[in-house]
C-alpha cells in the first residue's frame, strides 16, 4: 500500500495507516475518524468485528456528503452497505501456488 501510494503520491495523495492493536472498537473509532476527515476519498480496512465495523460502515454511508470509497479485506461484511466493496484472499489457493511451484 506504500509503495503504491507512493506512486500517486505527487497528485497529492495521502495515505496514513492506523493499528488498533487488535481492539474492534478502536477499529471502528478511527474508522469513522478517518471519514470525518474532508481530505478523506477512500478507506481500507484489513478484518473486523461485523458487529462494530458494520455500524461504523453505515453510518458513514448513510450520514457523509461526499462519496467516500470503503474496500474491506478479509472481512464477513455481507451484511453491512451494499456501497462498500468487500474483497477477500484465499490463503489456501495462494498456499496451494507456493507448493506447486516449489515442487
Amino acid at each position: 500500500m506504500k509503495q503504491q501510494a507512493a506512486l500517486v503520491g505527487e497528485s497529492g495523495v495521502n495515505m496514513k495507516i492506523m493499528s488498533t492493536n487488535n481492539s474492534e472498537e478502536k477499529q471502528a473509532e478511527d474508522f469513522l475518524l478517518a471519514a470525518q476527515d474532508e481530505r478523506t476519498v477512500g478507506t481500507l480496512t484489513v478484518d473486523g468485528s461485523t458487529d462494530t465495523l458494520c455500524d461504523a460502515i453505515n453510518t458513514v454511508f448513510d450520514t457523509t456528503t461526499t462519496d467516500i470509497a470503503v474496500v474491506s479485506f478479509d472481512f464477513e461484511g455481507e451484511a453491512c452497505s451494499e456501497k462498500q466493496i468487500l474483497t477477500f484472499q484465499m490463503d489456501a489457493d495462494i498456499a496451494r501456488l507456493v507448493l506447486d511451484d516449489l515442487i
